[in-house]
């Protein structure tokens, strides 16, 4: 059993934890823990699927958001790689404190053949994740180092569990990849000087390693 196949059976463990104890929770809700059930269907059905993992090589793993990027107190949710908007993407998320939490930071890095499939997928991604809600952040200024990179960001105020939540996008094409954050925060967990650092660094890496 090589180490990548290793790594994707502890993936899909985790996830289905994750979905059972998911589902537990909402048993005396029936609607939702039915379709918690169909979706790991879903999930397992779709493992007949071979996804071909060729072009993803180290380097991804380098670039997406790390651990170290973070204030205190995030910690590793899930991970898993899929196919979406005609590339194939890995993505990493996290939360902040205890399970329960609203909350959360994930990092999806999509790959595609060339940088032009990556300009015409960015159009994709932006009509899927912004519309008119999505507001420019006063004091808030973000510029990808390659300026032939397109990129897109905003945010919009929200009640999640009758708390005050901050819900940012961060979306970027560089080269022949196409990375989206989505960040849900209270600006304690995670202030916007820190959300620029991060888009900092993930830019920087992005700008570093060089991809298939």
């Amino acid at each position: 059993m090589t180490d990548d196949v290793k790594r994707y059976i502890k993936i899909f463990l985790s996830y289905a934890k994750q979905v059972h104890d998911c589902c537990f929770r909402h048993m005396d809700n029936k609607p939702v823990a039915l379709i918690l059930a169909m979706l790991m269907s879903l999930f397992i059905s779709s493992c007949g699927e071979s996804l071909d993992l060729s072009e993803f090589t180290a380097p991804v793993a380098r670039i997406t958001l790390r651990p170290a990027d973070l204030p205190d107190g995030w910690v590793f949710a899930s991970e898993y790689y899929n196919k979406e908007m005609g590339g194939i993407n890995y993505v990493v998320g996290y939360q902040f404190g205890d399970k329960d939490t609203s909350l959360s930071i994930s990092h999806e890095l999509t790959t595609y053949k060339d940088v032009e499939a990556g300009k015409t997928a960015f159009v994709e991604w932006y009509r899927k994740w912004f519309n008119q809600y999505w507001l420019p952040m006063q004091n808030f200024h973000f510029q990808p180092t390659d300026l032939d990179d397109l990129y897109r960001y905003g945010c919009m105020s929200s009640l999640m569990n009758n708390l005050p939540i901050t819900s940012c996008t961060f979306l970027q094409q560089h080269r022949q990849v196409v990375s989206l954050i989505l960040v849900d925060t209270d600006r304690k967990a995670m202030t916007f000087d820190q959300m620029l650092k991060i888009l900092q660094n993930i830019d920087n890496r992005l700008n570093k390693e060089v991809l298939p």
